[in-house]
């Protein structure tokens, strides 16, 4: 719930829950849309500001035995610290 855009789906449902998720959610609320990348299903639920706050984030770990090893791969699957340095963000 962290992660999540902040929204209210009484307030934005009106009695249309039929298209709420196309029409109201990726369009309004998270404003964002498909760019047939990898991260599209990332994007669409988190949004497009967390996708960024993602890859400009600097994470050290130590240890990559069993555990690391898949903690390793999510971090790499989400796109954790791929932003190019000279185009970084406050996060």
């Amino acid at each position: 719930m962290e992660v999540l855009p902040e929204f209210e789906p009484a307030k934005h449902l009106n009695g249309d829950s039929e298209n709420f998720f196309q029409d109201k959610y990726v369009k309004e609320i998270i404003k964002t849309q498909e760019i047939n990348h990898r991260s599209d299903g990332l994007r669409i639920v988190v949004g497009q500001e967390m996708i960024d706050r993602l890859a400009y984030t600097k994470l050290f770990m130590v240890g990559a035995g069993a555990i690391g090893c898949e903690l390793l791969k999510n971090y790499a699957m989400l796109g954790v610290g791929v932003g190019k340095p000279n185009q970084s963000t406050k996060c």
